[in-house]
């Protein structure tokens, strides 16, 4: 059983770091009325804000209802599910609405589901609680006018590191002192990262190396996933990389490909990757970024055992810079092409992409006003206008 769901705690009280935040909460749920104001809890990932939503909702004799908002982004979608838990309950308990990953609501702007939940928020009868990670977007600054705002900070080290050692006292398990702080120090405050990398390392015994105070590179990482002892080793070696999923899926791939292994072995390895690019295509398009933990749990199994130098790829680096600074720009145009003409992505590239480019290129402000208008931001707007230049060039116009 994973070390972060069986030390999960029971109550807020039970919890470390953002003191303040706790109260925050328990103030507002105790004394909450109906008309009342919705609760915002907006803070990075591993804070603390589910388990301070569900634990406290429960030390104060709520049942939670807990729906994650980005499984739900169009208006239908999110209507019929907020609608049918916020539904008087023949039992007549004390029901509470948690909505995780709201800002999970803004991938796709025609979607409407921030309208709807903001109407919704207003006519709901029961306490309603929403988590983000980010307060920047303009969509969660909309929320946070309608909401009671409680803002939550990374877990200082020194709390990690007392409540993961607990844990290993709990769990009869001893970790070197300094191997202790090291992961503590590069989970950055996050406390559910300190606690899995705590328990990854748990498996290495005496032998366990302190990780590095610094992401890794994707060579680092797939090198030391490569010669890992074990699955959970390779886990924690890609959790720790900087770089994308997408960098890490083809960097993986590469060196797989390019490594001198056992047909089956190389045949194994290369089924897990696809297992991994069909999981990150399905979290791209749905947006359900919690599953990112299977992503790496798929990549660590293509590539623990495989004992295999890292290989980079032999595209030329300016290639490989333009494909990384504005792919998921034109990624996003082209889905905003498939939506709009009802075609696939893939057609929507092939027959309207530089053909739209061609019409409106010439001018960079009907490039972004189509952007305004299709809800997408800014940089979508300078990466298509680069590619207009590119195929104006390779035309010779």
């Amino acid at each position: 059983m994973m070390w972060v769901e069986k030390y999960r705690p029971g109550k807020a009280e039970d919890m470390v770091g953002n003191e303040e935040a706790r109260a925050r909460f328990l103030t507002w749920l105790s004394g909450w009325e109906r008309g009342a104001k919705p609760l915002l809890i907006v803070g990075p990932p591993g804070s603390g804000k589910t388990t301070l939503a569900t634990a406290g909702a429960r030390q104060l004799g709520y049942m939670v209802m807990e729906l994650n908002a980005s499984d739900a982004r169009r208006k239908a979608d999110l209507e019929g599910r907020v609608r049918a838990l916020g539904s008087t309950s023949l039992m007549q308990e004390k029901r509470l609405l948690f909505l995780d990953e709201v800002d999970g609501l803004f991938g796709r702007a025609d979607f409407g589901g921030l309208e709807f939940l903001a109407e919704a928020l207003k006519e709901l009868t029961l306490p309603v609680v929403m988590a983000a990670n980010f307060e920047s977007s303009d969509q969660v600054k909309k929320l946070a006018k309608l909401s009671t705002v409680v803002r939550m900070n990374r877990v200082p080290d020194r709390l990690i590191e007392m409540y993961v050692k607990e844990i290993l006292r709990k769990e009869k398990v001893s970790i070197p002192e300094e191997a202790i702080r090291s992961l503590v120090v590069a989970a950055r405050g996050d406390m559910r990262a300190a606690i899995n990398n705590v328990q990854a390392a748990s498996t290495g015994g005496e032998g366990v190396q302190p990780l590095r105070d610094r992401p890794l590179s994707v060579s680092e990482a797939l090198e030391a996933a490569m010669a890992a002892a074990n699955l959970e080793r390779a886990e924690t070696a890609l959790r720790e990389c900087e770089a994308s999923p997408e960098e890490r899926l083809s960097a993986a791939f590469t060196s797989i490909v390019a490594a001198e292994l056992p047909l089956e072995v190389k045949r194994e390895a290369l089924r897990s990757l696809t297992r991994a690019n069909e999981l990150l295509g399905h979290i791209l398009r749905s947006q359900r970024w919690r599953q990112l933990r299977y992503f790496d749990s798929l990549l660590a199994q293509a590539l623990v055992g495989v004992k295999a130098p890292y290989v980079e790829d032999d595209l030329p680096w300016p290639l490989k810079l333009r494909i990384w600074n504005d792919g998921r720009y034109l990624r996003a145009f082209q889905s905003y092409l498939a939506r709009r003409y009802r075609i696939s992505r893939g057609d929507a590239t092939a027959f309207y992409l530089h053909a739209t480019l061609l019409v409106l290129g010439k001018d960079p402000s009907l490039l972004k006003g189509l952007c305004d208008e299709a809800g997408l931001e800014e940089k979508v707007a300078n990466a298509l206008e680069r590619e207009y230049k590119l195929l104006v060039g390779k035309l010779g116009r």
